[in-house]
């Protein structure tokens, strides 16, 4: 079989989903038809904003709507891997925050196994990738920079 040597650059957008409970932060996360756990993410439709795709991602993958993205702050991860077709492809997911106003989750889409809001520990010990429990760590200290959660020295 013939493969293809080319290399390519490929953008997803995706959200952060938190949910405050009982005083905690809570970060959902999915786990895909694959077994791994990550956020909600995916690629842009023609002419869709970066924003309107993580909303829609959300949407189909937890079939959240009620969604508030945190404005001037986003998370990034960058990583290279070879598709099936030999094409080495260059991707950078970009997630934002977003403030989920009810944490009902409604799994209906063929990618995504289920879900789960789980505080930041949980969440970074379940999560499958490295880059993600950075990114859940990074998303905690950010919090508490802004006052919106106490560092986990102070949490009970």
């Amino acid at each position: 079989m013939l493969y293809s040597l080319m290399t390519r650059d490929e953008q997803s957008y995706g959200i952060i989903p938190l949910f405050r409970s009982g005083g905690q932060c809570m970060h959902l996360l999915i786990q895909h038809k694959k077994g791994h756990w990550s956020f909600p993410k995916g690629h842009p439709k023609e002419g869709e904003s970066s924003f309107d795709t993580a909303l829609r991602e959300l949407h189909e993958e937890t079939g959240i709507n009620a969604c508030t993205i945190l404005p001037g702050v986003s998370f990034s991860d960058t990583y290279t891997f070879t598709d099936e077709g030999g094409d080495v492809i260059n991707k950078t997911v970009t997630y934002y925050l977003g403030a989920v106003h009810d944490p009902r989750v409604e799994v209906d889409d063929p990618s995504t196994e289920k879900a789960e809001w789980l505080d930041a520990e949980s969440a970074q010990k379940t999560a499958s990738y490295e880059s993600d429990k950075r990114i859940i760590e990074s998303v905690q200290k950010y919090l508490h920079s802004q006052n919106l959660i106490k560092p986990p020295e102070e949490m009970v």
